[in-house]
C-alpha cells in the first residue's frame, strides 16, 4: 500500500528531533563533569544527575499529561521548552560558577561538617539541574503530540521513527561529548554549543509550526472492550520491565568496567552500547506492531528471550577478559593505538549488551501499544514507548492511564540508580605502587586491567587525581587530546 506523502515542512521536524536527543545526553555528560568539580567524587556527581535527569523527566511528561488539552499547538509548546533548554545551557556555566562560589563562602560553612556527608552540596547541585531535566521531560510528549495531529495517517509508524531518531542521536550526543567537545573546547563551550544547537532547533520548530496547521485535540475516545488485558496489569508489566532493563543496565556498566576499565571514556563507550541497542529495538519493531496478530504473546516472547539474551552475557563477558587481553597486546602505545582501542571497547561493549537491549526496545513499544487499546491519552506516546492502537481514527487526546505511565518508568529508574550506584560495591585499587612497579594481582581484577591498560594509553596520558576525600590514585588511560580544563 502506497504511503502518504508527508509535507516538506513537517518531515523536517523529524531530523530536528534527532538533533533534540543529540543535545540532551551531551547536558547529561556535561552535568556530571560539572557536579564533579562541586561534589568532590565522579560517582557521587553521576548519582545526583542520574536520579534529576530521569525524575525531572517524569514531572516533565506528568506536567504535559495534566494541562495538554490546554495545549492547542503542541509544536509552538515544543519549541518553547527547547528555547529556554537552550539558554539555560548558555548561561550554565555562569550559574554554575556564581552558585557554588557562594556555596564555598558561606552554605557550606554554615550546613556541613569537616566529616560526613553534605546534604546541602547535594540538594544544591540537584537544583542546579532540575529545572532543564523538567522542560526535556515535556519535549517527546509535545513533539509526538504535534506529529499526529499534523499527520494522523500511520501514527505507529510515526511514533517509532520518532523514538529510533531521538534515541540514534543520544547516542552521537554520549560520544561527541566525551571525545570531541569536552575535549575540544571544555566544558562551558560544550555546554554552549548544545544551548545554542536547542536554540537554532526551537526557531526552526517555531517557524514550521506558524506554517502548519494543527488541528485540535479530539475528544476522548471510548475504552476498549475484550482485549483481555488491564491497564493496571499492563503498568505493573511496564514497571517490572524497566526495572529489570535497569538492573541489566547497571550490572553490565559495573561488570564491563573491570574489563574496559572505569575511565570516562570507557563509561561514555558503554553507555552509547545500550542506548544503540534500544533504539535498534525500537526501530525493527515500529514497521510490524501495526500488523502483529497478538501482541501479548509477542511481547511474551521478547521478555523471554531477553532473559535468555541476558544470561547469555555471562558466557561473553567471561571471553572478554580474553578479548581484551589479545587487544592490549597488539596495539601499539600511540595515538592511532589508542583510537584503535577505543574502538575495539565499543565492539566488545556492544557484544554484550546489543542482542539483550534490542529485545529491550521493543519491549516499552509494545506495552504502549497494548495499552493504547484498553484506554487512550497521548501521554503514552512518549520517549521510549511505543505506538497507538489502530483501531481509533483519530489521535487520542492526554487522558485515561497514560498520564500515570512515565512516571511509573522513570521512577523505577529513579529507584534502581539510586540502589545500585549510590553504593559502591568495588574496593577502590591502586594501578602502581609508589616505586612504579605494577601491584596488580589475579586476585584484583580492577588493578590487572588497569595496569593493562598502562601499556596501551597514549605517550601522553596523565594520571587522573582522586579528590581529596578519596584514599587512593587510579591511573587511567587518557585521550591524547587534552581537555581543557576552562
Amino acid at each position: 500500500m502506497m504511503q502518504p506523502r508527508i509535507p516538506r515542512s513537517l518531515s523536517l521536524l523529524f531530523p530536528l528531533f534527532f538533533l533534540s536527543g543529540f543535545s540532551g545526553l551531551i547536558y547529561e555528560s556535561i552535568w556530571s563533569h560539572y557536579l564533579k568539580l562541586f561534589l568532590g567524587h565522579a560517582a557521587y556527581a553521576q548519582t545526583v544527575v542520574l536520579i534529576v535527569f530521569i525524575g525531572g523527566m517524569a514531572i516533565g511528561a506528568w506536567i504535559c499529561g495534566r494541562f495538554a488539552p490546554r495545549i492547542r499547538n503542541p509544536l509552538l509548546a515544543y519549541a518553547a521548552a527547547e528555547f529556554v533548554i537552550g539558554w539555560c545551557a548558555i548561561a550554565f556555566h555562569r550559574v554554575f560558577v556564581g552558585a557554588t562560589d557562594w556555596a564555598y563562602a558561606t552554605l557550606l560553612p554554615a550546613t556541613c561538617s569537616a566529616e560526613g556527608w553534605c546534604l546541602s552540596s547535594w540538594i544544591l547541585a540537584a537544583a542546579l539541574i532540575l529545572p532543564q531535566s523538567v522542560l526535556l521531560g515535556t519535549t517527546f510528549p509535545l513533539m509526538t503530540s504535534g506529529i499526529l495531529r499534523a499527520l494522523p495517517q500511520d501514527p505507529g509508524r510515526r511514533i517509532g521513527l520518532l523514538y529510533f531518531l531521538n534515541s540514534f542521536g543520544a547516542v552521537f550526543g554520549v560520544l561527541a561529548s566525551a571525545f570531541l567537545l569536552i575535549p575540544t573546547i571544555g566544558l562551558p563551550g560544550a555546554s554552549m554549543t548544545a544551548g545554542l544547537l536547542n536554540v537554532l532547533l526551537a526557531l526552526g520548530v517555531y517557524l514550521i509550526a506558524r506554517r502548519s496547521g494543527i488541528p485540535a485535540p479530539a475528544p476522548p475516545a471510548p475504552r476498549s472492550a475484550g482485549n483481555g488485558a488491564s491497564p493496571g496489569l499492563l503498568l505493573w508489566v511496564a514497571l517490572l520491565t524497566g526495572l529489570s532493563s535497569f538492573v541489566y543496565e547497571i550490572v553490565w556498566i559495573r561488570m564491563l568496567s573491570l574489563v574496559l576499565g572505569s575511565s570516562t571514556h570507557a563509561f561514555e563507550l558503554m553507555l552509547a552500547s545500550f542506548i544503540l541497542g534500544l533504539a535498534l529495538g525500537g526501530a525493527w519493531i515500529r514497521g510490524r506492531i501495526d500488523g502483529l496478530r497478538d501482541p501479548r504473546r509477542f511481547l511474551a516472547a521478547v521478555q523471554f528471550l531477553m532473559g535468555l539474551l541476558a544470561i547469555a552475557t555471562i558466557a561473553l563477558y567471561n571471553a572478554s577478559f580474553d578479548a581484551m587481553a589479545w587487544m592490549l597486546a597488539a596495539l601499539s602505545r600511540t595515538a592511532g593505538g589508542y583510537v584503535l582501542f577505543n574502538v575495539g571497547s565499543s565492539l566488545i561493549s556492544m557484544a554484550i549488551m546489543i542482542a539483550p537491549t534490542f529485545m529491550a526496545g521493543m519491549t516499552l513499544p509494545l506495552i504502549t501499544f497494548l495499552l493504547m487499546r484498553t484506554s487512550t491519552g497521548d501521554c503514552a506516546a512518549r520517549a521510549d514507548s511505543g505506538t497507538p492502537s489502530p483501531a481509533n481514527s483519530s489521535w487520542p487526546t492526554w487522558s485515561g492511564a497514560s498520564p500515570r505511565y512515565r512516571p511509573v518508568f522513570s521512577a523505577t529508574n529513579v529507584i534502581v540508580h539510586v540502589a545500585l550506584i549510590a553504593t559502591p560495591c568495588d574496593r577502590p585499587v591502586s594501578a602502581s605502587s609508589p616505586d612504579g612497579k605494577s601491584s596488580a594481582s589475579t586476585g584484583n581484577p580492577q588493578a590487572l586491567i588497569a595496569s593493562m591498560q598502562s601499556r596501551i594509553a597514549p605517550s601522553t596520558g596523565r594520571s587522573t587525581p582522586v579528590p581529596s576525600n578519596a584514599s587512593t590514585t587510579t591511573s587511567v588511560p587518557a585521550s591524547p587530546a587534552p581537555v581543557n580544563p576552562a
